[in-house]
């Protein structure tokens, strides 16, 4: 079969390691302290560095404590590593645990890093002891304690494998606070909990398990802004208040290698980090993740992307009122602007912001530019802020698994994604979107990316999104026939146990499908669920391949089988053109809907 688009595979590239390695300098010159508090001697140290011109601060193994008011803070170093030599470093504080700003050729390794649980547990486990007859009640033991630590909050509970205690398996269905009009304390450990609605919790029954969340989106482990070759080896965290590594600014040419998120080992610990392990967004892109293994954190494995800006509407020929407050992430002045009409494709143009005044009382902002707008303008735009571009990235053999949500978005392109594993995720293995609306407004689209000899069994255990592999669209008006995703290959994969749908792809054109192996497809009934975060317009969408809305899409070589009972079949087109099938083989016959 002939393609219609040129197939390039993505350009390789390399994240530089610091350029000197002397002078060094150990911990201990600087008066490292072994099991206390070394906040403040630590930023004198990076200080005393910098003045110094130290290539290298070199620890000797220990556990080093860090308490509130003193986080790790690292800017402006240039040529400078950081070797913990297998030291642990533990946080109690509910700012950043550390921030690396503006440093070139900078390279952090051989770190431990872990909260201070003994302080303040960041989840626990809960298990449902009773039900009332007519649903109005449960009670939710923590099994852990013999009385509940005071002061945890819980700001909601994340459903767990029984079993294995894993996040992320079929059925399952969270509960938040919403869910309950109020709740008491019956014993010292046993929380009663009054349900608003009964009738909708027929689901609940004793012995379901769950992660009661005390911590969520709190303190990122790790902020990097503004950084250029940058080197994280060999960092292992068993738990963040938020996300894990986060990512945004100008930043370009970083590199994750040998870094793991896992609970820690020996404990009864049911939760790493408590939000995404690695979120990027609004960066200058150029990222390597190689041999990382990623789990039991609270969120998305991986999210690569740009904020889109929506709700926005001319009020002068050269000015905009956007309904939401600007940060500087978002569009400052000078960033030149690319206006989208409401369905995502392009208005051909562009213009630089001049002046932006936001008006706080109205939580709105108005937005100048230098050039003025064309008379053809509707009132309803989105703004691409074309001064980001989080794209151009490579994940090579890394391991994300048994974690909340999904194993990694992608909303930016030049990527490649090979070798990897995915495994027991509750949303979709791999994720792609953009879209514009009142949550997160995440993706400019993607052009270029090839995904190829990955692994992925039993994902989407939720049916987050009805399919492990899941590329569309989330608009307030619904989905769009632009394709905002182009050239991509999903080529040598392996899927294996996926609830409904293999892949989903839609909004797309020149989209290649081939040698793939489908096993076990389509295993469970679409079931009712509560979880806010089901795409409900999904939820039995018929075929193991479904394409909507997309154009020039080749599915050739894929090889389906099923060793246990399948409730669907077939490559599924809906108002879709030119879709080529080719030499596949098992369930995998053409259907039109």
């Amino acid at each position: 079969m002939s393609y219609m688009m040129e197939w390039k595979e993505i350009e390789e590239f390399e994240v530089e390691l610091p350029r000197k390695q002397h002078p060094e300098i150990s911990g201990e010159e600087l008066g490292f302290k072994d099991g206390e508090n070394n906040g403040e001697i630590f930023r004198n140290a990076i200080e005393y560095c910098k003045k110094k011109g130290i290539a290298t601060l070199k620890l000797k193994k220990g556990k080093y404590y860090f308490e509130k008011g003193f986080h790790i803070y690292i800017e402006g170093m240039k040529d400078f590593t950081i070797d913990g030599g297998g030291s642990e470093f533990v946080f109690s504080n509910i700012e950043h645990f550390m921030q690396i700003i503006g440093c070139d050729h900078f390279c952090m390794k051989n770190i431990i890093v872990d909260w201070d649980w003994d302080k303040e547990p960041l989840a626990s486990l809960a298990v449902v002891e009773n039900v009332a007859e007519d649903f109005s009640y449960i009670d939710m033991r923590f099994p852990e304690y013999d009385v509940f630590p005071k002061g945890s909050q819980i700001r909601g509970y994340t459903p767990l494998h029984h079993e294995h205690l894993s996040v992320g398996y079929y059925g399952g269905v969270a509960l938040g606070n919403y869910h309950f009009s109020h709740s008491r304390w019956i014993e010292p450990n046993l929380l009663r909990l009054y349900c608003i609605e009964p009738e909708k919790m027929h689901f609940l029954r004793p012995g379901l398990t769950y992660a009661a969340r005390h911590y969520v989106y709190d303190a990122s482990m790790m902020e990097m802004m503004d950084n250029t070759h940058l080197t994280l080896e060999n960092i292992t965290v068993y738990s963040a208040a938020g996300n894990c590594f986060v990512v945004r600014g100008d930043q370009s040419y970083w590199k994750l290698k040998h870094c793991r998120l896992m609970k820690r080992p020996g404990t009864t610990r049911c939760m790493s980090g408590t939000a995404d392990g690695h979120h990027i967004t609004n960066s200058k892109g150029y990222f390597i993740m190689e041999d990382c293994d990623f789990s039991f954190q609270g969120d998305d494995a991986l999210n690569v992307h740009d904020n889109s800006i929506g709700n926005v509407v001319p009020v002068g020929r050269n000015c905009v009122l956007v309904k939401k407050l600007l940060n500087k992430y978002l569009l400052k002045v000078g960033d030149l602007a690319e206006f989208r009409n409401k369905d995502l494709s392009p208005t051909g143009y562009k213009a630089k912001v001049t002046a932006i005044e936001n008006h706080v009382d109205s939580k709105t902002c108005t937005v100048y530019f230098d050039t003025p707008f064309p008379d053809s303008f509707s009132d309803d735009l989105i703004i691409f802020n074309r001064e980001y571009h989080s794209g151009h990235y490579i994940l090579r053999r890394n391991k994300f698994h048994q974690n909340r949500a999904r194993g990694a978005l992608f909303n930016a392109g030049d990527g490649l994604v090979e070798d990897n594993v995915f495994y027991m995720t509750q949303g979709a293995a791999m994720q792609l979107e953009a879209g514009v609306e009142r949550r997160w407004s995440e993706g400019y689209g993607i052009n270029n990316l090839i995904f190829r000899n990955n692994v992925i069994e039993s994902c989407d255990t939720n049916h987050w999104n009805g399919a492990v592999i899941y590329m569309g669209v989330y608009l307030d008006s619904g989905r769009t026939d632009y394709p905002i995703f182009q050239n991509v290959l999903f080529e040598n994969n392996t899927i294996i146990n996926c609830p409904q749908q293999a892949f989903f792809l839609s909004s797309c054109k020149n989209v290649i499908v081939r040698n793939n192996v489908i096993i076990n497809p389509c295993t469970k009934t679409v079931q009712d669920t509560i979880d806010f975060n089901v795409m409900r317009e999904l939820k039995g969408k018929p075929g193991i391949i479904y394409v909507e809305r997309a154009s020039d899409v080749y599915i050739e070589d894929n090889v389906c089988m099923s060793t246990a009972k399948s409730n669907d079949s077939g490559i599924v087109i809906h108002k879709s053109e030119n879709v080529y099938i080719k030499n596949n083989k098992g369930a995998l016959q053409r259907r039109e809907i």
